[in-house]
């Protein structure tokens, strides 16, 4: 049987997480990158490192269970590595977009746990990427 690769994609405070939890499945995110010891320190000069710890954790874990991703992904550059290893490892593949989960960016600001501000979720906001195909 092929593993399943589930990728669950939204603004921050949208619910990524909590879904992920609620899937069951191995949850892999790139915020866990710069968690330790239970404490979250982002250090934006590390996120780049951060999508590659992210994107090599899940083939490593794809290859033998099924695995969720849970991170922003805002515009299809941002998700193609995880839809062509996808295809590479011959895994089955779900894409779920949460987009804002029917919130406003001010409440986003206010629900999103790692704090990430206002200005930033309305950057992420005007990118985002609808209607493409993997």
């Amino acid at each position: 049987m092929r593993n399943h690769l589930y990728i669950i994609r939204g603004l921050p405070g949208s619910g990524k997480s909590t879904l992920a939890k609620a899937l069951g499945f191995k949850v892999i995110e790139a915020d866990q990158f710069f968690t330790h010891g239970g404490v979250y320190t982002f250090d934006a000069t590390l996120l780049r490192e951060a999508h590659e710890w992210c994107i090599k954790h899940t083939r490593n874990c794809l290859e033998y269970q099924n695995v969720i991703v849970a991170n922003t992904f805002s515009t299809q550059r941002e998700l193609q590595p995880y839809i062509d290893m996808a295809k590479d490892m011959k895994a089955q593949i779900t894409v779920m977009d949460l987009y804002d989960g029917g919130y406003s960016d001010e409440d986003l600001a206010k629900f999103n746990v790692h704090h990430v501000p206002l200005h930033m979720i309305q950057n992420m906001r005007a990118r985002w990427q609808f209607g493409w195909r993997y």
